[in-house]
């Protein structure tokens, strides 16, 4: 069976990443059994970012030439430089720290730029990487579906990443996995565990969740309080969905990703609607306060 539609997320090899990530699981050997076992169960991508701390230098020592890479520019906090030379420095800092000539995919980190005054010049020099071949996909990661049209009347990517889990199914609801396809636009999915929160036990979960109480325990009562059903149906749930392209996982350690290769199940997985939200403080993890 091969697992090449899962793309290797690279957020908790960076310590703090997730509610229910344990800082302590990634060492640099632990990393290297996971990229190890990835590469042996057919997964071919993998997706990082330049604002995951030193994951883009951990993977180039490692050495990831046989893989695609997926990585995004961060968010330019401070305006001292024009948005192209900031695009132009940080493709740089990523081909080198990963050590390859290559990224198969450019993700704007903040695709509202190219709605800006600076936005058309964005556009130009995004083209003009892909033509030269530094990238090969243009991509747009997205938190929701505000002003994906009027993006879209600017650019049309390669490539939309987009959260998608039990919980979360906004982006099926409102039409934009559908919009996407039919423009031939590749649609990634993240986020499918809601950074652990679906698959937590109901004692480990922050206070501030509380407030969905009744959300919670039908998805806990659902899978029976079984935290392997949890991850079970998480993932087939989302490895099922029509019209996407490809999910990206993120785990912990090896167990996990084995565990998750040995659950799948290439089938369709009808979970009840009362089974999602579109509370935006639950949904979007950087409105948690906790």
């Amino acid at each position: 069976m091969s697992f090449s539609k899962v793309i290797l997320g690279s957020a908790q090899f960076m310590q703090g990443y997730g509610i229910a990530n344990n800082p302590d699981n990634y060492s640099i050997e632990e990393m290297h059994k996971v990229l190890d076992y990835s590469s042996r169960i057919g997964i071919d991508t993998i997706d990082t970012a330049h604002a995951y701390g030193n994951t883009e230098k951990i993977l180039g020592d490692y050495g990831v030439d046989s893989f695609k890479i997926i990585t995004k520019i961060p968010k330019q906090e401070q305006k001292s430089k024009r948005s192209q030379v900031w695009i132009a420095s940080k493709l740089e800092e990523s081909l080198k720290n990963l050590q390859v000539e290559s990224i198969h995919c450019l993700h704007l980190h903040n695709p509202k730029d190219i709605l800006t005054s600076e936005g058309k010049k964005i556009v130009s020099q995004l083209k003009e990487l892909k033509k030269n071949g530094l990238i090969q996909n243009i991509g747009f990661s997205l938190y929701n579906s505000d002003q994906l049209e009027e993006l879209l009347s600017i650019m049309t990517p390669d490539i939309v990443q987009v959260p998608f889990n039990v919980f979360d199914r906004r982006m099926i609801e409102n039409g934009t996995i559908n919009n996407l396809y039919d423009q031939d636009i590749s649609i990634h999915i993240r986020s499918i565990f809601l950074q652990g929160l679906l698959i937590m036990k109901p004692e480990d979960r922050p206070d501030y969740f509380k407030k969905w109480g009744a959300l919670f325990k039908k998805w806990d009562m659902f899978n029976d309080h079984k935290s392997l059903n949890k991850v079970k149906n998480s993932f087939n749930f989302s490895m099922n969905i029509k019209n996407i392209q490809n999910v990206i996982i993120g785990v912990d350690d090896i167990e996990q990703l084995q565990a998750l290769y040995q659950c799948y199940e290439a089938r369709d997985l009808v979970l009840p609607l009362e089974l999602s939200s579109n509370d935006e403080n639950l949904l979007d993890p950087r409105k948690w306060q906790i």
